[in-house]
């Protein structure tokens, strides 16, 4: 059991300095709403249906303002993690993730399920 515990201990040691030297997904990491936020965003990938907003009002570990939240989303495009393309409706606006965020989200993922 200790064993196993420390196999545990030592991925999760891994994960946070993976994490940690990233140059994108370190920015996310704070707080889950940000990590969610990211996933999402990811996830839906320009789908055009979906906005800013809509991104918001999906999150289920929000603790901060929507305000907070988009405050964080405009340094991120700023910074280039996210290209905002038309969303359907004229005054909808998506964002579509920039390849290197994507490549290293990948990467992590990678990581966690091969241990």
């Amino acid at each position: 059991m200790r064993a196993m515990m420390q196999d545990v201990f030592r991925v999760e040691i891994e994960r946070v300095r993976f994490l940690s030297e990233s140059n994108y997904l370190k920015f996310y990491v704070d707080k889950n709403e940000k990590w969610e936020l990211l996933c999402l965003i990811c996830s839906l990938d320009g789908d055009p249906r979906y906005g800013v907003y809509d991104y918001l009002n999906m999150l289920k570990t929000i603790r901060c303002s929507h305000l907070t939240l988009l405050k964080f989303l405009r340094e991120r495009i700023k910074c280039g993690d996210f290209r905002v393309v038309q969303g359907e409706k004229k005054s909808r606006k998506t964002l579509r993730p920039n390849d290197g965020l994507i490549n290293e989200l990948q990467d992590y993922q990678e990581r966690m399920m091969t241990g």
